[in-house]
């Protein structure tokens, strides 16, 4: 019974393992879509496109259209 108590550590640090190397892929995508978000946030800024609100004001609700618009630019 030794080697199957062995095989299934085995074979749980591999999912383990494979779980983490997944887990850092998913964190720098999403470190890249934050950086990525920044800047298109700022294009847009520099555009006057985007909404320049601070913690007091509310902001403004984008139509369909614009999201639709904006997630285009943000593909390109």
């Amino acid at each position: 019974m030794g080697t199957s108590s062995e095989s299934i550590q085995g074979e749980a640090i591999s999912v383990v393992d494979a779980f983490y190397k997944k887990l850092q892929e998913v964190k720098e995508e999403k470190r890249l879509l934050k950086e990525q978000n920044k800047h298109i946030l700022h294009t847009l800024q520099k555009m006057g496109s985007a909404p320049h609100t601070t913690p007091t004001e509310t902001p403004e609700v984008l139509s369909q259209d614009k999201i639709n618009e904006y997630a285009k630019i943000g593909e390109q």
